[in-house]
């Protein structure tokens, strides 16, 4: 028997000058990139509604779902291969939303909480909806990777991530020499 995962979910962020609902599937584009698509905004972005997050200079692999950086489409590097220092601003293979609001199976739940006018990164009004988003992806989804490090993880986090030690040796590193 074959293991199902959740093949998609709804994520509310908070940009610099606004807030955005994302659908994020495990589906890929032509390019093999995992599809990301804003289907909402209040305020202002770069992206707009209709408008996918793509990586910059090359394709990635996973979605990244975190307290910090947030939302972020990234290659994983790999196993052979160490990771390397990438000039800013442009990292190959980034791509990021925003910090994270919360996390929804539905896009009516989403909607709902985008109508809200006093959102807040991880906001606890939307901690059992992320939870139970968190538990439909699960620890070992071969494109949505939750890390589970304390400084990384979003309330209700379950279990260990296979990926979770690549995320924070190598992933992370490159995404903070990039932004710094």
């Amino acid at each position: 028997m074959s293991q199902r995962f959740l093949a998609k979910f709804f994520a509310v962020t908070l940009g610099r000058n606004g807030a955005s609902i994302f659908e994020v599937r495990s589906e890929r584009d032509e390019r093999g990139n995992p599809l990301v698509t804003k289907i909402g905004l209040r305020g202002e972005s770069s992206i707009p509604v209709g408008g996918r997050l793509v990586p910059h200079g090359a394709d990635a692999t996973h979605i990244g779902i975190s307290r910090a950086p947030g939302l972020l489409l990234y290659c994983a590097p790999r196993s052979d291969r160490p990771a390397s220092p990438v000039p800013k601003p442009q990292v190959p293979g980034f791509a990021r939303a925003g910090g994270i609001v919360a996390l929804f199976l539905t896009e009516t739940e989403a909607r709902a909480c985008l109508n809200d006018t006093l959102l807040k990164e991880e906001d606890p009004r939307w901690e059992k909806a992320t939870r139970q988003t968190l538990r439909a992806i699960g620890c070992h989804h071969p494109v949505f990777v939750v890390p589970d490090e304390p400084d990384l993880a979003l309330k209700g986090t379950p279990g260990t991530s296979t990926f979770s030690r690549i995320w924070y040796y190598k992933i992370l590193p490159l995404f903070d020499r990039a932004s710094s």
